[in-house]
């Protein structure tokens, strides 16, 4: 649902499968509270998953 949101925004973003170690071990480093994905972050500043992101930045 985030990267639908995105394509209706016209946003470009770039997408990390959580089941790569190593992206899943930086993901933990970056949100060490993190339980569920997505974990969305804007310009490396954490936004949360997609109801964070539709609260924050829906118009």
């Amino acid at each position: 649902m985030a990267m639908k949101f995105f394509d209706s925004k016209g946003i470009k973003y770039d997408v990390y499968s959580a089941d790569d170690p190593k992206v899943f071990e930086e993901m933990l480093e970056r949100n060490p509270q993190a339980r569920t994905v997505p974990q969305i972050f804007i310009d490396d500043k954490l936004i949360g998953g997609y109801t964070d992101l539709v609260d924050n930045y829906s118009e």
